[in-house]
């Protein structure tokens, strides 16, 4: 090789100035890493069962892909956080970056908790708004669940059905609530219904009768007789025991 053609061969001083070191990016591995902790969250809700104290079984499906998703995005991202220039995290770009880290602390940081009596306060029971959910949950026979009770607080028609069958036995598990003109030996129990979140539950309500006392959001296992009286739903209780909070505490359509 001549003297000229090595010359051309190797590498300018030039040229390797051209190409400095490649560095971190601050405003990337900050994005990167609020993404896996999204997508941890996720996974840990999953693994843990909390999932159903946010999403319905209609909607769990986000869940899942939601974290597959953000994991990828994460590794991606963070995959392609050398550059070869700065890139400063700035203090807008932290603030975002912080609130989006927020929901995450207050999610994983509480001890997980149930829509109760101080929700049931502030909401009525469905009354119509369900129309159209859990159809088909009340039958002429077998069994009458929430869900029916549901079902005829939302139908006239299955309201009747409902009523024709006065004098059924049933077992519930809600949580109880007083209303201020309770007589004693009465009180109300309640179930929230997912519609999709926990953001658009609807409340099923039952007056429960000869009943001992109950404290007010805790929760019970209720057997007696269901009547049901107009648009009331009323089940004169042959039984009333303290129950743990179910593991899903929402009932889904």
């Amino acid at each position: 090789m001549t003297r000229t053609q090595r010359r051309l061969s190797e590498p300018t001083q030039t040229e390797e100035q051209r190409t400095p070191p490649r560095v971190w990016s601050a405003t990337r591995v900050g994005a990167g890493l609020v993404l896996g902790l999204w997508a941890a969250m996720f996974w840990i809700l999953l693994i843990t069962g909390r999932i159903h104290l946010y999403l319905s079984t209609r909607t769990l499906w986000v869940a899942p892909i939601g974290a597959a998703l953000l994991t990828i995005a994460a590794i991606g991202r963070l995959s392609a956080a050398r550059v070869s220039r700065r890139e400063p995290l700035r203090r807008r770009e932290t603030i975002v970056l912080a609130g989006m880290v927020l929901p995450i602390i207050l999610i994983l940081a509480l001890p997980p908790a149930t829509l109760g009596a101080f929700t049931v306060s502030k909401k009525s029971a469905s009354s119509g708004a369900g129309a159209g959910l859990a159809r088909g949950s009340l039958q002429n026979d077998g069994p009458i669940t929430l869900l029916g009770v549901f079902e005829a607080e939302n139908s006239s028609t299955s309201m009747s059905t409902l009523a024709s069958r006065a004098g059924t036995q049933v077992d519930f598990v809600g949580f109880v609530t007083h209303d201020p003109g309770s007589s004693p030996g009465e009180f109300e129990l309640n179930r929230w219904v997912f519609v999709c979140c926990a953001a658009d539950t609807l409340l099923i309500q039952v007056r429960v009768v000869n009943a001992p006392p109950a404290v007010t959001n805790s929760w019970v296992e209720v057997k007696g007789s269901i009547y049901a009286l107009g648009r009331q739903v009323l089940v004169v209780a042959t039984s009333v025991a303290p129950t743990p909070v179910p593991s899903q505490p929402y009932l889904t359509d």
